[in-house]
């Protein structure tokens, strides 16, 4: 599944363009496990002069990273031209702003330090290949470290929106993405030549005051619909339905489900 062209990676840039300018609004999750990477970076006992870090919906790793010592070049990449220009935080020197892909890495083999992801690798087509790709690029006995959605991710949405659907049109579209679970995670840092890997998992509980706000929050983190699969606009009587039950059977409660990887050269 991981290796199959599920994700429009092109969609996905242009919805990550799309929502650039408000982004500040809606990258809470973001911040929040920025500092949950950059805790488990702290006790890392090796020089971490070169970095990559994916992902530019908060720019706080970046800074924070900044301040450690022997860090000289930080390397903050998205897809989204237009998201690494949007932050509210000014960025400190060391960190540098590159458009590139997790696919396709313009580092040379055994120069970085560190590789970080915040919430990107979810949506990567070729997970076993982006690895490999890391593995080449760090120097030996440097680690990479990522945080990713993981399986029963916002698991009461994607059910409302299968289960409603099903009922009454009969069938249902696929709006939400596949997510991994912590033995395929683990299983492809070992096959991609890591060691020493630890994973652990964490959860971010969301109470809304409505469906709607719940899937803007989605959208406006460039979340939406990323997959090749086609999907139509939801229809008014099965968005209603969606809308009594999110409230009345869930109460408004969402939960964003988190894996934490770090695995060494």
């Amino acid at each position: 599944m991981l290796t199959q062209n599920i994700f429009n990676r092109e969609k996905i840039r242009k919805k990550r363009d799309k929502i650039a300018k408000n982004i500040n609004n809606y990258n809470f999750i973001h911040k929040i496990v920025a500092k949950e990477l950059f805790s488990r970076i702290e006790p890392i006992n090796v020089k971490l002069r070169d970095i990559l870090i994916f992902g530019a919906h908060s720019k706080k790793l970046c800074n924070l990273l900044s301040n450690k010592n022997d860090v000289e070049n930080i390397f903050l990449t998205d897809l989204s031209l237009e998201l690494l220009k949007y932050d509210s935080e000014i960025l400190s020197d060391k960190c540098h702003l590159l458009v590139a892909d997790e696919e396709f890495l313009p580092f040379k083999e055994n120069s970085l330090d560190l590789a970080v992801s915040n919430l990107t690798y979810h949506s990567v087509n070729d997970l076993k290949g982006a690895l490999i790709q890391l593995n080449n690029v760090l120097k030996p006995n440097r680690p990479i470290l990522f945080s990713i959605f993981s399986a029963g991710n916002i698991e009461n949405i994607k059910k409302l929106s299968v289960n409603i659907e099903s009922e009454i049109i009969g069938g249902a579209y696929i709006r939400i993405a596949p997510f991994v679970d912590i033995k395929t995670i683990g299983d492809l840092l070992q096959n991609t030549g890591f060691n020493q890997i630890v994973i652990d998992s964490d959860k971010i509980d969301i109470k809304y005051s409505s469906f709607k706000n719940a899937i803007q929050d989605i959208r406006n983190m460039g979340e939406g619909s990323i997959l090749f699969a086609p999907t139509a606009q939801i229809r008014k009587d099965v968005y209603k339905k969606m809308e009594d039950d999110f409230l009345n059977k869930e109460q408004g409660n969402v939960t964003v489900k988190i894996l934490y990887a770090i695995a060494w050269k």
